[in-house]
């Protein structure tokens, strides 16, 4: 018995001293496997499960306030205190001083080199376009995806459109000369003053959206449909009439 006992031993023992290591790691595993089933089956165990054991250590309340509650109480002090009567007449102010002269567009210059180049304003469509349907069929296609439309393919502007600084009297008698031949868009000034100046409604180009569009980079320029095309000049009041 004590040469089988060794013998074991030794030839337990004997085993490279990563598989001996690896063979101990899974006889643990199993253990633990076989001990979790007894466990997971165990009557006992599934009756202790839903036992509720109460609460335990203090509770405290919620102390954080109700953010509409600030907010009420804020504008209550604000009226009462009559700062909101303040704040609103601040905003109009603004709001006036911004409708009656808007900032002026950034990155224009007059010209000093006349120029003249085209725009092509045709639009690709990126997603198919149909018309809705009440009935809720299909609609019908307008555009498919990856068409090319050109707007002056339907229609002809019966006038152009002229970039001025309202804030230079001789762009702003050009302007009111030729009137009837564009649209006038300002870039500086008070279209509210300057379409009683110039006799026509005046429009003004926020933000310079307009501008950058089409590559403006000197005033007062004008654009023109040339066939198919949109003609771009930048040109000089001393020039006379492009």
């Amino acid at each position: 018995m004590r040469e089988c006992m060794v013998s074991n031993c030794v030839s337990y023992n004997s085993y490279p001293p990563g598989r001996s290591l690896g063979v101990r790691s899974t006889f643990s595993r199993i253990f633990i496997l076989g001990s979790l089933l007894i466990l997971l089956g165990s009557p006992a165990l599934a009756q202790t499960a839903v036992i509720d054991h109460g609460v335990y250590g203090e509770l405290f309340p919620v102390a954080e306030k109700d953010l509409r509650e600030v907010f009420k109480a804020r504008l209550r002090t604000l009226s009462e205190t009559g700062r909101m009567a303040e704040l609103e007449a601040e905003f109009r102010t603004k709001a006036e001083a911004t409708a009656t002269r808007p900032a002026a567009v950034a990155n224009l210059s007059p010209t000093i080199e006349e120029r003249t180049f085209t725009h092509d304003p045709t639009l690709i469509i990126e997603n198919t376009i149909t018309d809705h349907q009440s009935t809720g069929a299909p609609g019908n296609v307008l555009a498919k995806a990856g068409d090319r439309i050109n707007p002056l393919d339907f229609v002809t502007p019966n006038k152009g459109l002229l970039f001025i600084d309202g804030e230079i009297p001789a762009q702003v008698a050009w302007a009111k000369e030729h009137s009837h031949l564009y649209h006038i868009i300002l870039t500086n000034g008070a279209p509210a003053e300057l379409t009683n100046t110039i006799g026509t409604q005046t429009y003004f180009d926020q933000g310079g959206h307009i501008t950058a569009h089409y590559g403006i980079k000197q005033i007062p320029a004008k654009i023109e449909p040339q066939g198919k095309l949109l003609q771009i000049t930048e040109f000089k009041i001393e020039a006379g009439c492009p």
